[in-house]
């Protein structure tokens, strides 16, 4: 697994981290490439989620958009796709979608609603 530097929403005070497997989780089992967003501080959050892989460009090349609004609390997993994107096309695309060895995934954040009853959902 490997881990996005920590990126501060300063509207809210919330700090997200991007959680890549770029084997995939156990789910995927090695056919794609699987990302989850975590909320590492701040507080508890409604939100849809957009994860958007760039090419060697900046232009968007493949695009997830959430249907549902997801919970997101310090406490509870991240929230993401096992099956993102296939392994094999990034590899057959190479320099198309590889920037020097390196994806490009942008997360774009919609914050419905602040919540304290997440905390309270969540609690051990």
């Amino acid at each position: 697994m490997i881990y996005s530097d920590r990126v501060t929403d300063r509207r809210i005070g919330n700090v997200w981290q991007l959680q890549l497997y770029p084997s995939g989780t156990h789910f995927a089992r090695g056919g794609a490439i699987s990302v989850f967003l975590h909320l590492v501080e701040g507080p508890n959050v409604n939100a849809r989620t957009t994860y958007v892989l760039r090419d060697a460009f900046g232009d968007a090349f493949h695009r997830e958009l959430s249907d549902d609004v997801d919970g997101y609390s310090t406490l509870k997993d991240a929230a993401g796709y096992h099956t993102f994107f296939k392994r094999t096309k990034i590899l057959n695309e190479g320099n198309r979608v590889l920037l020097r060895g390196t994806l490009i995934i942008d997360v774009e954040v919609q914050i419905t609603g602040i919540s304290e009853k997440l905390l309270e959902e969540y609690e051990l």
